[in-house]
């Protein structure tokens, strides 16, 4: 199974929206990870309960986004998902990383390429790679990038224009509160998207 639905993202599909994630191993594929790695919510939990299962479909995942042919295939799983989404009065949503990374500009450009290709599906994900992202021009509009704290680049993120995820361990009451439905980050076009820590 290319695109699951983890808990938050099951909770998160009302309001006329179904939302599908796809993972990738985490750590491994996140080369610009910084504090995050000791706190990465995908390696603790019913990740750590279910590992076996997980580091199959991330190595699984990872090996498509590799193959010639690996975007096609994850076009025609999209199509399907907004198929049935259309049949059911919703719109489709794609998180890119429920857990792991943009791990290359090359893979990156393949999921804004598809974006192109889907333009009445929303795709966005959170990343640490967002140095490398700023350096692609034209991103589409239903591509939202959620730049997140925790990373190499973190003295970056005052002049980046997006929204920015901040995991904490209680919410201040000055920003977004994203931890019980991640449509809040998906929609969101600027500000800080608070998220407690797991």
């Amino acid at each position: 199974m290319i695109f699951t639905q983890n808990t938050k993202l099951k909770a998160s599909s009302t309001n006329g929206w179904t939302i599908f994630g796809f993972g990738l191993e985490p750590v491994r594929t996140c080369p610009f990870a910084g504090s995050c790695r000791r706190i990465c919510y995908a390696r603790k939990g019913l990740y750590r309960t279910h590992l076996k299962a997980c580091k199959a479909r991330w190595d699984s995942n990872l090996a498509l986004t590799k193959r010639p042919e690996g975007f096609t295939i994850i076009g025609d799983e999209i199509s399907r998902l907004e198929r049935n989404a259309i049949r059911r009065s919703k719109r489709l949503a794609i998180r890119i990383h429920t857990e792991g990374d943009f791990y290359d500009i090359s893979y990156a450009c393949s999921w804004i390429e598809t974006a192109r290709r889907f333009p009445n599906v929303l795709f966005y994900a959170y990343t640490k790679s967002h140095k490398m992202l700023s350096s692609i021009h034209h991103i589409p509009a239903n591509l939202n990038i959620i730049a997140s704290e925790g990373g190499k680049h973190d003295a970056l993120l005052s002049s980046w224009s997006g929204p920015v995820a901040r995991v904490v361990d209680e919410y201040s009451g000055f920003n977004l509160q994203g931890s019980d439905d991640d449509k809040v980050a998906m929609l969101a076009k600027s500000g800080v998207v608070e998220i407690i820590k797991h």
